[in-house]
């Protein structure tokens, strides 16, 4: 638009320079008529050329000359007032009428106002409209990305520039298949993820770390608690036995020191009694005996039993960590695992998991799964000793969807079956004596 602007300039200046250049040799240009001989006046022969056809006489005059000089200084004056007014124009700020097209889009299209146009022919259209983004009739999103003077732009301009005395600008929508809306969802809801994480500051994160390391502590702390308790309630067990076989000794003595007394009393009362009798009360008493120290051996084995399985068999808490992050926490008493068992935590993908859930719940459309396996130093796979109950509590990586959870154990026969426990859609904790895949679903 500039570049015609500058044309038009360029175009009424040389006119006005031609003009005058023309006015100016006509005047200088000297007057002639023919004479009787053939010759010229005023000395001008050596300018003249051969001219074809008569020359009459008067045809060229002083009068005439003077006449095109004027006409000539009046067009020159023309010229310069023709320039003089363009100029003026274009020194005056002029305005140009916006107007909009919503370029498919339904509804009535923004007002239409007039909006200044500078030296450069730039159009100052200030803040533009915004419109709504819009759905169509198949599914297609039309999200609103500005205006453009094409029709078919893919992208807004920014700037506008003076074509005529309107405007017109058209909607430019970026369109997104019905497929893509999910996706972009998706990926909208990880930013803001993304964002609120790299916001957060290190010191929260060192104090959640930190609550979590007390949280393990507590719970390691209360397991060797419980361990003790059960080896006092076991060492109390067996004081009372000790002291009960003591008790059982003491009647023994005084059943013996009766006997002996009886028997005093018969050999005072009657010296017929015969050395059988006598005998035979002794016996009684060496058998007596025989039994309190067979009692007596009999609760310390006991005793040895009961330490050597504490120590073959401690209590203790295990903790492991599948490799999306699930985290697993076992903790069992005295007897049920041997010492220098190891927890391993596998991921089971999701697709394996509903598969493997079956009937046991309907309707499943996401489950986070792991293979839970315990193993002795030898690497052998074993399972809890004689039905001891393991607590169990999961961390998952990432909640699941919904409100209402379930806890299901699929055995190794592929079996599955919901288990009791406690559940949400971040964690669950339950206790188990069998261990293989345990899904949250």
């Amino acid at each position: 638009m500039k570049e015609k602007r500058d044309l038009k300039k360029f175009l009424a200046l040389f006119m006005a320079v031609v003009m005058v250049m023309a006015s100016g040799i006509f005047v200088t240009t000297q007057s002639f008529k023919a004479t009787d001989d053939g010759s010229y006046e005023d000395g001008v022969e050596e300018n003249y050329e051969e001219y074809n056809g008569d020359v009459e006489e008067g045809e060229y005059s002083e009068e005439g000359e003077g006449e095109a000089a004027e006409e000539g200084v009046a067009e020159e004056e023309a010229a310069e007032e023709e320039v003089a007014d363009e100029s003026s124009e274009e020194a005056e700020p002029s305005s140009v009428n916006v107007v909009f097209n919503l370029n498919g889009a339904d509804g009535d299209a923004p007002q239409s106002y007039a909006a200044e146009v500078v030296d450069d022919g730039g159009v100052v259209v200030g803040e533009l409209p915004v419109l709504t983004d819009y759905t169509d009739g198949d599914g297609y999103n039309h999200i609103f990305a500005g205006w453009s003077v094409d029709e078919n732009a893919s992208e807004p301009d920014r700037e506008f520039y003076q074509d005529g005395d309107e405007l017109k600008l058209f909607a430019v929508w970026n369109v997104q298949e019905p497929a893509e809306e999910e996706a972009v969802e998706e990926e909208a809801a990880e930013e803001v993820a993304e964002e609120e994480f790299a916001e957060e500051p290190e010191e929260a994160v060192e104090e959640e770390a930190e609550e979590e390391f007390a949280e393990e502590a507590e719970e390691e702390e209360a397991i060797e608690e419980t361990a003790e308790e059960e080896i006092k309630e076991e060492a109390e067990e067996s004081k009372d036995e000790e002291i009960a076989e003591e008790a059982s000794d003491e009647e023994t003595v005084e059943e013996t020191e009766e006997a002996d007394q009886k028997e005093e009393a018969a050999e005072e009362s009657s010296s017929e009694t015969t050395d059988e009798a006598v005998a035979e009360e002794e016996a009684t008493t060496e058998e007596n005996t025989a039994e309190g120290e067979a009692s007596e051996a009999q609760t310390a084995q006991q005793e040895d039993a009961a330490l050597a399985e504490a120590s073959q068999f401690p209590a203790n808490s295990l903790t492991g960590k599948s490799e999306s992050g699930v985290t697993v926490t076992a903790s069992y008493g005295i007897g049920v695992f041997p010492e220098g068992v190891t927890m391993i935590v596998k991921d089971v993908s999701e697709e394996q998991a509903i598969q493997a859930v079956g009937d046991a719940v309907k309707d499943v459309t996401e489950a986070v799964a792991v293979d839970i396996t315990f193993v002795d130093k030898e690497g052998n796979e074993i399972q809890p000793k004689d039905g001891g109950k393991v607590s169990v509590s999961l961390g998952l990586s990432k909640p699941l969807s919904g409100e209402d959870q379930t806890i299901i154990h699929v055995g190794d026969d592929g079996k599955a079956e919901k288990v009791s426990g406690s559940v949400d859609s971040n964690n669950a904790s339950f206790s188990a004596d069998k261990f293989s895949i345990y899904v949250i679903a």
